[in-house]
């Protein structure tokens, strides 16, 4: 897959609103400036999830949202630990 065709962002709320209403994300890495980056895969359903969130036109299930936002924050853990285990 190119570049073209991946979606890559920093905000974990808005990465946790796409895995919320079911786009997968394909990997979490760390970025030059040191923060954490989410990436999925670029289709037209994202477009129009991430211009909803922008607008403030999107509702969550407060308990699902919350579970979401946990998983995202194991993985960015995760992630950290991973790349500190790496550079040393």
């Amino acid at each position: 897959m190119n570049e073209q065709e991946k979606f890559v962002i920093s905000d974990m709320a808005l990465a946790s609103v796409l895995i919320f209403f079911g786009e997968p994300m394909i990997d979490v890495k760390k970025n030059d400036k040191d923060e954490i980056e989410f990436i999925f895969n670029q289709s037209l359903d994202l477009q129009n999830l991430v211009k909803g969130y922008s607008l403030g036109e999107l509702s969550v299930e407060p308990r699902r949202f919350a579970l979401v936002m946990k998983e995202i924050k194991k993985i960015i853990f995760t992630q950290k630990n991973n790349i500190e285990r790496r550079e040393i």
